[in-house]
């Protein structure tokens, strides 16, 4: 009954001073040139989900070029993203900006053990009207600029799980009364919307019931991590129409003819000694899953829906059957399985697989140095230098010293956070310009290795 209480209270917070919206947009496909923010928390800070959308457009379109900029900044609230949003955000010119928060802005301490009471349920209230608010201004200050604002709503907060990190029961609910502010926030906008919340609630709702130490979230209760990650780019692929074919090749080994050619060119047919070969260039990669992110696969149908590179050879005989590409045997099958069709996009030993691989290694550096580096000057920047007056780089250094006695000679849960990210500023800030031109020099070394090439096929039997 309390659980309903809540969510019955915090529901009834987003219906105050939101107008009765219009439609909203469809999420649109990224363009060839577009600049996308990525604005959030610390979960669009980590730079992860963001980087798996990039990693899916280089492979999939690598004739394209997309620049993408993280705006996430740990501990932020939807009104620093407005504070922010003139010296952070606008100067990368973007596009497209994605919007996400809640995490921080729905005050979990006001779901502590104990709390409770009409107060804190209008503290609660309150919060929820802030965010939503905050939210709401962005997409203004965006559109004003002629940026099309995308709305996601935030990632869950596991209050059903058993981790050792102590419970906030009620947040998830008030992430929940968040989500739906940020629909209606869509449709006011007539912005795209991609739902992050109701399906990982429904995922960490089904897998519990199986194993109660299942979470798609991490151990915190609050960060995802690989696998909750690959679920949220799922999510947002999806939410955008991408399709599941990266190619289709089909040839029918009886008799040597092409019966399918989808995103590729299929030449050179022979059909030799109860087998086929063929040459073939693909106009796009298979996306590279990590190893890590590997879970994922049985919680949403990525492989289904985003991830088809599919080899159908009809007109075998009956046996098994050997696939090489390049010389190297990438696969032993059936023929009835050829028939139906291999997706190669699930075999890592092929040669695109690999080169998919070579990309994934640059987009991820890349994001090692933007969303771990950069930003973490960002976030310094943001919490202890903005206010100050007459700035020069000796008075930062000693503000920032300063800071990191308190920290050091303190008790508190987030301080070792906090001397990390000081000390790695006062370090490393020297070597911001040559960050952000790596930043820019990866993902060019990214698109140019994400080129495909063409690769020569073989399938005979096997002896």
């Amino acid at each position: 009954m309390k659980r309903l209480h809540i969510r019955a209270l915090l529901f009834a917070a987003i219906c105050c001073w939101l107008p009765c919206p219009a439609e909203g947009a469809e999420v649109e496909k990224f363009q060839n040139g577009d600049r996308i923010c990525f604005i959030g928390d610390s979960i669009t800070a980590m730079g992860l989900y963001s980087s798996q959308v990039l990693l899916f457009y280089v492979t999939r379109h690598p004739e394209m070029r997309l620049e993408t900029f993280n705006c996430g900044i740990g501990g932020d609230v939807a009104t620093g993203g407005v504070a922010r949003y003139a010296w952070d955000i606008a100067p990368h010119k973007p596009t497209v900006a994605t919007i996400m928060f809640g995490m921080n802005d729905v005050g979990r301490t006001l779901y502590a053990e104990g709390q409770s009471g009409p107060e804190v349920d209008a503290q609660r209230r309150t919060a929820i009207e802030k965010c939503l608010a905050g939210e709401d201004q962005l997409a203004t200050l965006l559109s004003k600029d002629g940026v099309k604002p995308i709305f996601l709503t935030p990632s869950i907060f596991d209050q059903t799980g058993n981790q050792k990190t102590p419970n906030s029961p009620g947040v998830n609910d008030a992430l929940g009364a968040c989500a739906e502010g940020v629909r209606k926030l869509a449709e006011k906008h007539h912005a795209g919307l991609v739902d992050f919340n109701a399906p990982m609630n429904e995922i960490n709702s089904e897998w519990q019931k199986k194993d109660p130490r299942f979470t798609v979230v991490g151990e915190d209760r609050i960060h995802p991590g690989s696998v909750g990650n690959l679920v949220m780019a799922y999510l947002f692929l999806k939410a955008q129409g991408m399709t599941p074919a990266v190619a289709t090749m089909g040839i029918d080994a009886a008799s040597g003819s092409i019966l399918e050619q989808d995103n590729c060119k299929i030449s050179g047919v022979s059909a030799k000694n109860g087998g086929v070969a063929f040459d073939c260039l693909e106009g796009s990669l298979p996306f590279p899953v990590a190893s890590a992110a590997e879970p994922a696969l049985k919680l949403v149908p990525f492989m289904e829906d985003l991830n088809r590179e599919m080899l159908r050879i009809p007109g075998l005989g009956e046996g098994d059957y050997e696939v090489l590409i390049d010389g190297q045997t990438v696969a032993k099958t059936s023929a009835s399985a050829l028939k139906s069709g291999l997706n190669l996009a699930a075999v890592k030993e092929t040669p695109q697989y690999k080169q998919a691989q070579e990309v994934q290694k640059l987009i991820d550096a890349r994001n090692v140095i933007q969303g771990g580096l950069l930003r973490g000057f960002v976030l310094v920047e943001r919490r202890y230098l903005m206010g100050l007056k007459d700035r020069t780089p000796e008075t930062d250094r000693k503000v920032l010293e300063q800071e990191l006695e308190k920290f050091r000679n303190s008790e508190g849960q987030y301080n070792q956070f906090h001397i990390r990210y000081i000390e790695r500023y006062l370090s490393q800030l020297p070597e911001k310009e040559s960050l952000q031109r790596e930043v820019v020099d990866l993902l060019k070394k990214a698109y140019a290795a994400a080129r495909p090439t063409a690769h020569s096929y073989l399938i005979r039997p096997l002896n």
